[in-house]
């Protein structure tokens, strides 16, 4: 008997009440335990964030009006680590403020409540978000994907639209499933990508991945995947079609070798700059660099560099509402490669952009990232980007030319001003090549 009680307690969800009130905790507490849920509470923002480092919750209900940590930075500090879906929070608060309450959605409270608390508006609230974050579990997705709440099931061999024949997933990212598909009237090869929304219900991710199809098209340039269709499922769900690649990420290759050349690693990274002097001087962020998202595309025998993923662009463009794309209040992006400004939730351009590629080419050359949690904790990584300098790059190989070292010292400043350009650090990393090859030359010369 004891075992199966076990068992059962471990399928209910474990809620987590923050609130500096002693008060208002207990009773919270006390409804929340009738109701049939496991509950543990916080006094303040320091502990909640200890507990959640160190438990397992299914949504948070956090005072804001706290002192010490507000529950706005607990908020803030927690969407570093889990997105909307992976813990709900319901933001509790005893002035109905607008403006606290528009900034709390904002930066990613997925709803909020006023005190007194209507206790059934407050269990009707919980019962909802639970149900949203039951998110499919990631392996049964690659065989059948539910890309809208109210469509079939998508299963290999199903026919998109009368046009894709869907053959196989590739993976399942954060905005998309992304299928080989045959596009049957060209009898050619392309893969689609088509919004989850599923895992994303809210019309801002809509919103946002609509304006990855208007970014990507915008891109015409040889390193960015090439976008050839954009449209809608017969049930509404957005999704665009892309060239195929072939080949490996650089997030593999660096898996295998460990580290890589500096001629190597320029020969890579060259044509990811040339690109981003393209797409920022077109406005365009791209907000996800990162090794997996580098692909070294293999066609008729040659490698080609392609930039993919532009699934977390932002056009810097004034007739679009960015608050509107940024109303989840979701941290887009890997920290491991994020620059500070975005951390903090600054305003931020193509610098930021630049600040990754700085990362990847230290991480090419030494082996690993700068800045690195060994129990895997985003949140110290996050506060180590902002805080932190790195480990000097000669420091940890020193056969890498000054060079190279000042290019990723300029590129990893925490001030964007004092970072290059797409352009400068461009110019920077074909002088260096030029550099390399030369010594190469003479040392085959010597040789010789």
């Amino acid at each position: 008997m004891a075992e199966v009680s076990k068992n059962v307690s471990d399928q209910v969800p474990h809620l987590l009440v923050v609130d500096d009130d002693g008060t208002n905790r207990d009773i919270l507490m006390r409804r929340l335990k009738r109701a049939g849920y496991v509950v543990t509470a916080a006094e303040n923002g320091a502990k909640a964030l200890e507990l959640i480092d160190s438990q397992k919750f299914q949504l948070v209900l956090l005072d804001i009006l706290m002192p010490g940590l507000s529950g706005i930075e607990v908020l803030q500090a927690v969407r570093i680590k889990y997105s909307l879906t992976e813990l709900p929070i319901i933001m509790a608060t005893a002035v109905d403020d607008t403006e606290e309450v528009v900034k709390a959605l904002d930066l990613g409270a997925n709803d909020y409540v006023i005190k007194p608390f209507d206790f059934p508006i407050v269990l009707a609230r919980i019962k909802t978000h639970l149900k949203m974050g039951r998110a499919t579990p990631r392996t049964a997705l690659f065989n059948t994907v539910s890309v809208d709440t109210a469509a079939p099931q998508l299963l290999v061999g199903e026919i998109i639209d009368k046009k894709y024949k869907l053959e196989s997933v590739i993976g399942i990212g954060g905005f998309g499933a992304v299928f080989q598909a045959e596009h049957l009237s060209l009898h050619q090869t392309v893969a689609v990508k088509i919004l989850q929304t599923s895992l994303l219900t809210t019309s801002q991710n809509i919103m946002r991945f609509r304006h990855e199809a208007v970014a990507a098209c915008r891109v015409k340039h040889k390193n960015a995947v090439r976008v050839m269709d954009i449209d809608s499922t017969s049930w509404g769900s957005p999704y665009l079609v892309m060239e195929m690649l072939h080949g490996d990420t650089l997030a593999e290759l660096l898996r295998l070798t460990g580290s890589l050349t500096t001629k190597r690693s320029l020969e890579l990274l060259i044509p990811v700059a040339d690109l981003l002097t393209e797409v920022h001087a077109e406005g365009i962020v791209h907000r996800d660099l990162k090794p997996s998202n580098i692909f070294l595309h293999r066609e008729n025998g040659e490698e080609i560099v392609k930039v993919v993923d532009f699934g977390l662009a932002k056009a810097i463009d004034k007739s679009l509402d960015s608050a509107k794309l940024t109303g989840t209040g979701e941290l887009l992006g890997t920290p491991a490669y994020m620059a500070p400004e975005r951390l903090r939730n600054k305003s931020y351009d193509g610098k930021a952009d630049m600040y990754s590629v700085g990362i990847m080419l230290y991480e090419m050359i030494s082996g690993e990232v700068p800045f690195i949690s060994r129990e895997g904790d985003k949140m110290a990584v996050a506060m180590m980007q902002i805080s932190e300098d790195p480990i000097p790059l000669r420091a940890l190989r020193p056969d890498t030319p000054l060079e190279m070292e000042d290019i990723v010292s300029r590129l990893l400043q925490k001030n964007p001003e004092h970072r290059p350009s797409a352009e400068e650090t461009l110019e920077a990393l074909q002088q260096l090549l030029s550099i390399v090859d030369e010594m190469s030359e003479r040392d085959i010369k010597t040789d010789g």
